[in-house]
């Protein structure tokens, strides 16, 4: 686990190994935070994340995202578009805000939104650097097998897809 070694009279300095399983060290968990104000999605998005891994935290409004994120400086975002409660941000605008803040620009986010089923913005809807800083546009309903294979995309295979699908088959709606 550590060791303690004696560093002069009144001084002791306690050094601790890294975890470790199999002989190779445990990686820190990844930690998606899941931006969306739909809270049954949220909890199936968490329960989905976190059987394959992950480490999640979760937002129901788009300002909360904003805080959440500049105090945990998560690896991913997940987030929707469109939100019921008023709120001054829609997720395009969050996307965009995050990527002008020097200290949150780095973290990725996947938008992942139902809002093309329900607005036809009249244009196709993808990935921009100017109008939506977003690494991709997933439409809901996803199941669960494509919105990890978008994930390991941005950030690397986290386990088998064998692991991963010990989850229930179906789509996650919102």
């Amino acid at each position: 686990m550590g060791r303690i070694e004696p560093r002069g009279v009144g001084q002791v300095q306690l050094q601790i190994a890294p975890l470790t399983t199999g002989g190779s060290v445990m990686p820190e968990k990844q930690h998606i935070l899941v931006i969306d104000d739909d809270v049954q999605f949220v909890d199936t998005m968490e329960t989905l994340l976190q059987s394959v891994g992950y480490k999640v935290s979760r937002a129901y409004q788009a300002e909360r995202g904003m805080s959440i994120a500049r105090e945990t400086r998560p690896d991913l975002i997940v987030l929707d578009v469109m939100f019921a409660r008023p709120s001054e941000l829609d997720g395009i605008t969050l996307a965009t805000r995050l990527h002008r803040d020097p200290d949150l620009s780095g973290i990725p986010v996947i938008i992942l939104s139902g809002f093309t089923k329900v607005a036809d913005p009249g244009y196709e809807v993808r990935p921009d650097p100017i109008f939506m800083p977003v690494e991709t546009f997933l439409e809901k309903p996803i199941t669960p097998e494509e919105l990890l294979a978008e994930i390991e995309k941005v950030l690397g295979p986290r386990h088998s897809m064998e692991e991963a699908l010990r989850c229930p088959r179906s789509n996650i709606y919102s």
